[in-house]
């Protein structure tokens, strides 16, 4: 039986130094990045972000203000609850796919294994995460490197394919977080009675490029899976017509 690693353990200085690693991490120091810290409650109790948050300040501005003190503190979190972030810039104009400038990262997140095995999926495969972060709950939180650019359709193709092979390894992957504006656990705050935590930095592959080269090795000569998603971006070409509209 293969050993499953452990997940790390936070650090002690998470609380003020986890949510300025993570940015780091993430985006560039003009990058306009956008988090929530408000929240409503669904029948059932949970905890769902609510309302636009803040969408219009710099990396740069949001890592000054956190150095200066505990995170939760200086974003106003309530630690019921913790708070989000969307992991790829946007233009501070809305919230929107629409408003997204740069197509890096998707989020891969998985609720039903354990998390010592969503753990060891994310290893064994070598996925290109920039940061993987403990959701203070029943997940990780991926953000693996995509690097689409500013192609959309890109985007979409390269997390269909992504999600396929995860998912080929046993990894049931919430599909609903495939769009690039998608909200993600912001590490460094409590969350009830568990801590929202930067777990890992740049681990995997180095690079989208990488890792397709390195799951054709691993797949030793087998047709990746493919998703129907992935087919209808990008359908094979049909044969010559023999009859025209007809054959």
């Amino acid at each position: 039986t293969p050993v499953v690693p452990r997940v790390p353990q936070h650090r002690k200085e998470y609380a003020t130094q986890d949510a300025i690693d993570f940015l780091n991490a993430l985006f560039q120091p003009d990058d306009i990045v956008s988090y929530v810290v408000q929240y409503t409650r669904d029948k059932n109790g949970a905890c769902k972000p609510a309302g636009r948050g803040v969408f219009i300040r710099h990396c740069s501005e949001v890592i000054e203000d956190l150095s200066k003190g505990i995170t939760e503190d200086r974003l106003h979190v309530d630690v019921q609850c913790g708070a989000w972030i969307r992991l790829n810039p946007t233009d501070g104009k809305g919230i929107h796919d629409r408003n997204v400038v740069d197509f890096r990262y998707a989020l891969v997140e998985a609720d039903g294994p354990p998390i010592e095995t969503q753990w060891h999926v994310i290893n064994k495969l070598r996925l290109p995460c920039a940061t993987v972060v403990h959701s203070g709950g029943k997940s990780l939180h991926a953000a693996v490197r995509i690097d689409a650019g500013n192609d959309a359709a890109e985007y979409a193709r390269r997390v269909a394919k992504l999600y396929g092979v995860l998912e080929a390894h046993g990894l049931k992957i919430d599909t609903q977080n495939k769009n690039p504006s998608r909200l993600s656990r912001l590490p460094g705050v409590r969350r009830g009675d568990g801590v929202q935590y930067l777990v890992a930095r740049n681990i995997g592959c180095a690079s989208w490029d990488d890792w397709t080269k390195y799951i054709d090795e691993i797949m030793d000569g087998t047709p990746r899976p493919e998703s129907w998603a992935e087919l209808r971006l990008n359908p094979p070409p049909l044969s010559p017509e023999i009859i025209h509209g007809i054959l």
